[in-house]
């Protein structure tokens, strides 16, 4: 038995309804207890303090996975702005002709101010 062609329309049109509705409904926090916050992150040369500019970074999740969708570049000051835990940030750094580095920053008095990452040069 063939199902009618007016009827498989009538369902897909249904679903793509549904799904533009679940699209553009607010997105809720199923965890209210986690709060996510912006972070600047300040990479520098280990040696010379100066920003280092064009550097990913990327914040990490439990078990070391990336978010893929919140890696930023530093800008001309070295600072990349991320999204990230409220307690708690942990970031991976990578840089051509730099050393990769990972580092986690615990807020002081609720405020993530200590934010810098220090890469070292690659030795050739």
């Amino acid at each position: 038995m063939r199902t009618p062609l007016s009827f498989t329309v009538s369902i897909h049109a249904a679903l793509a309804f549904l799904v533009l509705l679940a699209c553009r409904a607010d997105q809720t926090n199923l965890f209210p207890q986690v709060r996510f916050v912006p972070v600047d992150v300040r990479v520098v040369d280990s040696t010379t303090t100066l920003p280092v500019v064009g550097a990913i970074v990327r914040p990490e999740c439990m078990g070391g996975t990336p978010y893929a969708t919140n890696s930023c570049r530093t800008d001309t000051n070295g600072v990349a702005r991320i999204t990230s835990f409220e307690r708690l940030t942990a970031v991976r750094v990578t840089m051509s002709g730099y050393e990769e580095a990972s580092q986690a920053f615990l807020p002081t008095n609720g405020v993530l101010t200590n934010a810098v990452v220090r890469l070292k040069r690659v030795r050739k």
